[in-house]
């Protein structure tokens, strides 16, 4: 093993995700992306549109932002910074996630199962990959101040 790896920053891990994981994952996912659709304004993300009832929307309601895999990846791994390596996918289970294609057995509840493309689906937030390294996710944005107040309490402390 060689310097670089010794000093590598830690990836994640390769098992099929716990519980746990799956909660926090979607928790990231769901609470600090959200579709670009034009009326709404501010913008909210996905979790939040589904709390406040919104109504579905189709790919003539979005703006033109995208956002870059590799933000998702940074977004992921910097909201989860300070958590337990267990509870940290590597990039390509999350990149499998991504896709709609990580597998999900034992995670509990079904609403922990929601994978990327249950809360942004492929029909509506296109997929594009101009390289193996550089690909994009259609029609969605980052949201900067997050509403927290739609959530329950317990959901709150098990994401702290």
């Amino acid at each position: 093993m060689d310097v670089e790896e010794k000093n590598a920053p830690f990836r994640g891990l390769v098992n099929p995700p716990s519980g746990d994981l799956h909660f926090l994952l979607k928790f990231v996912m769901s609470t600090f992306l959200g579709p670009d659709v034009y009326s709404d304004n501010p913008r909210c993300s996905a979790a939040h549109r589904l709390a406040k009832g919104l109504p579905p929307y189709t790919s003539n309601n979005l703006g033109d932002s995208s956002l870059r895999v590799s933000q998702l990846e940074s977004l992921y791994y910097h909201v989860l910074r300070h958590a337990h390596p267990s509870l940290v996918l590597n990039p390509n289970m999350l990149y499998l996630h991504l896709e709609g294609k990580l597998h999900l057995s034992g995670s509990g509840a079904i609403e922990d199962c929601k994978q990327f493309i249950s809360f942004f689906p492929l029909s509506i937030h296109g997929h594009k990959r101009y390289s193996t390294s550089h690909g994009i996710v259609q029609g969605i944005v980052l949201i900067e101040n997050t509403d927290t107040s739609y959530m329950k309490k317990e959901d709150l402390e098990r994401f702290k």
